[in-house]
């Protein structure tokens, strides 16, 4: 009888602590899932950053000013179009 009296106690105290632990460990595995989707998109949105500064620096490259631009403000007569 005592040792009944015992093994309910103490699945009495040890069962909402188990309960406790698989929902921890459930929470867990859902968080590296969500950690896995959040480091795959910022992955994404940091190679389009690197895609545009490429492409901004393309299209800066692309309308550079003529050399002469720089020239004394006389020339300028000369060589505006």
């Amino acid at each position: 009888m005592q040792a009944e009296a015992m093994a309910a106690y103490t699945r009495s105290v040890l069962e909402p602590l188990v309960g406790a632990l698989e929902r921890s460990e459930g929470r867990a595995r859902e968080l590296e899932r969500e950690n896995g989707r959040q480091a795959a998109e910022l992955e994404r949105a940091a190679s389009t950053i690197v895609a545009l500064g490429e492409e901004l620096a393309a299209a800066k490259a692309s309308q550079a000013l003529p050399a002469w631009r720089g020239a004394p403000w006389w020339l300028w007569l000369v060589l505006a179009p």
